[in-house]
Parts: C-alpha cells; sequence; structure tokens
C-alpha cells in the first residue's frame, strides 16, 4: 500500500518478522495502524538530505503478547510537540501535509485493541515508536 508513496524508492525498508509463536488481533485495525505509522515515516522522510534514509519495521513476541517497532532515522520530533502528537488535529509540523488525524487514529485503534504505544524522538536522529499488543487468544492467567 506504501510503494506509491513519493518518497519510497529513496528510502530503504527493512521488515523482521521475528514471531515465535501465533497472534491474533484484529488484523485490519493493526493494518491501518501499522500502515499510519510507517506512511508517516517515509513521508516526513527527506531522502535527498540523506542518502541512507531508511524506515524498520521489527515484529517480534514478548510472552503472550507482540511487541512492533516502528523506527526511523528521519528529522525526529521536537521535544516540544511530543506530548500532543496523538492529539485529534494536531500538526508537529508544516513541511508536510496531513490533517492531524493519522497519530491520533494509530493512538486509538491500538487503545481498542488494548495495547500501549509509546514514541521516542531525536531531531535530526530520528524517531522510534513502540505498539505492545496483547495476543486476543492468549489464555487469561489465573482463571
Amino acid at each position: 500500500d506504501i510503494s506509491y508513496t513519493e518518497h519510497f524508492q529513496k528510502i530503504k525498508t527493512i521488515y523482521e518478522n521475528q514471531l515465535t509463536a501465533p497472534f491474533y488481533c484484529d488484523n485490519k485495525r493493526l493494518k491501518i495502524a501499522v500502515s499510519n505509522l510507517i506512511n508517516n515515516a517515509i513521508k516526513h522522510h527527506d531522502p535527498d538530505a540523506n542518502p541512507n534514509a531508511f524506515v524498520k519495521t521489527v515484529i517480534k513476541t514478548s510472552g503472550n503478547q507482540i511487541k512492533i517497532t516502528i523506527e526511523d532515522n528521519g528529522p525526529g520530533i521536537e521535544e516540544v510537540h511530543q506530548p500532543e502528537i496523538f492529539k485529534m488535529f494536531y500538526r508537529a509540523t508544516v513541511r508536510t501535509e496531513g490533517s492531524g488525524l493519522g497519530l491520533y487514529i494509530v493512538h486509538e485503534i491500538i487503545e481498542r485493541l488494548k495495547g500501549q504505544i509509546h514514541m521516542i524522538s531525536h531531531v535530526n536522529v530520528g524517531t522510534k515508536f513502540e505498539i505492545t499488543l496483547p495476543n486476543q487468544s492468549a489464555p487469561e492467567k489465573n482463571k
């Protein structure tokens, strides 16, 4: 879905599937959330300024949950904007177009899936989003 994004051909995309067990959740919602994060990473990159531009996605099992990490070496998000990025209509930059709904939607989806999302970002270094989701079919403890 993202191969038609403007800078896609100039940015190295890395995907690592380290799942060691079956994982179950609402795959349509999860796809929307992950696609939004990857699209943002590509959209905000300037591959002409950074010939080593990359977006890396890693999915791995962690107990009876999974952890999805989406990391890039793009421009990063200024610290002053970081507490606001998951709010509806909030835009941390005017360099690119957008409605300010993408990260809000991601956050809402992850909450509906009973997961958590965290972001680490440094200007001129890059951004990393970490999503943790419970396995919907995993047995409940203490039952």
